[in-house]
């Protein structure tokens, strides 16, 4: 069951990614209107005059959130196939002392046949969210569901109708298309491509090249990148692809290695449009690709 208990551990990678990400999930919000220093520092890392809307920065506080339900989803589904019940501890899940960050406090909650991840603002400005897990016969289904507005009470929980799974009261299905600006950001969300492809990978035993399969919620094009996916032996490879001349494109590659999965992020060595090569697999060491430097994950 090694790729099973793998699942929590890309929770607990993914909430220390959470906890210590840039300035944006770092900054307290305390009233509706952004502190003019928080604007500064987004327009600081745009290119050519551009801006980021105070939306823009709310939306991209509150992503990790929402993305780290959808994995304490998956990581509940893993934990019912190996002890035939659903988990009521966050510790279980991988994420242990981890479980709040400036920003939201996660926990869960136990239901009928059902169990329900919550991530629950801590910020009167961004929204909370709550995934449910629903065994419905002999099968699993799971939803994710974001508040109407923001605020910091727990939302409601979403309800198994007949085995259809909707959104319970003043929640509804997250918003696609959540937009990116900042290189700062592009790196941000391959990380989250490749942990989301390891869960893909635990649960289907095979990666994916559908941006929709990954079930993030992230665009395929912004202003200054595209984002894709391609599929090699035993690896998959997720593009962030510079649209301007002086932004440096980004590659992940997540490669299956014995019964494991391993991840790499690299970035090109010099700004420009061109596709960069991909990351390899040398005997179960990760190296970046020509023209290409590893960053940090």
């Amino acid at each position: 069951m090694l790729l099973t208990r793998s699942i929590y551990q890309l929770v607990r990678k993914f909430i220390r990614i959470d906890s210590h990400r840039n300035w944006q999930s770092r900054v307290v919000l305390t009233t509706l209107s952004l502190p003019v220093f928080l604007i500064a520092a987004a327009e600081a890392q745009l290119p050519n005059g551009m801006t980021k809307s105070p939306a823009e920065i709310i939306k991209s506080m509150e992503s990790p959130a929402r993305i780290l339900v959808d994995i304490m989803n998956k990581a509940q589904h893993a934990y019912y196939l190996e002890y035939a019940g659903f988990t009521s501890s966050v510790a279980n899940l991988g994420v242990g002392t981890l479980a709040q960050t400036d920003n939201y406090s996660y926990s869960i909650s136990m239901g009928n046949k059902a169990v329900f991840n919550y991530a629950i603002s801590r910020q009167p400005n961004l929204k909370s969210f709550v995934g449910g897990v629903f065994l419905i016969g002999n099968n699993i289904q799971k939803i994710l569901c974001e508040a109407s507005v923001a605020g910091t009470a727990r939302p409601a929980n979403p309800i198994n109708n007949n085995g259809v799974l909707a959104c319970g009261a003043n929640t509804a299905l997250p918003q696609a298309n959540q937009p990116i600006h900042t290189s700062a950001d592009a790196k941000q969300y391959l990380r989250v491509m490749n942990i989301a492809q390891q869960a893909y990978y635990i649960e289907r035993e095979s990666f994916t090249s559908s941006m929709t399969n990954l079930n993030t919620g992230f665009p395929t094009e912004t202003n200054n990148y595209s984002y894709s996916i391609s599929t090699g032996n035993q690896a998959v490879f997720n593009y962030a692809i510079s649209r301007q001349p002086n932004l440096k494109s980004l590659v992940g590659g997540v490669f299956v290695i014995a019964n494991d999965t391993k991840t790499i992020l690299c970035e090109a060595s010099v700004a420009g449009t061109a596709r960069p090569a991909n990351p390899a697999n040398n005997n179960g060491v990760l190296t970046c690709g020509a023209n290409t430097i590893e960053i940090s994950q």
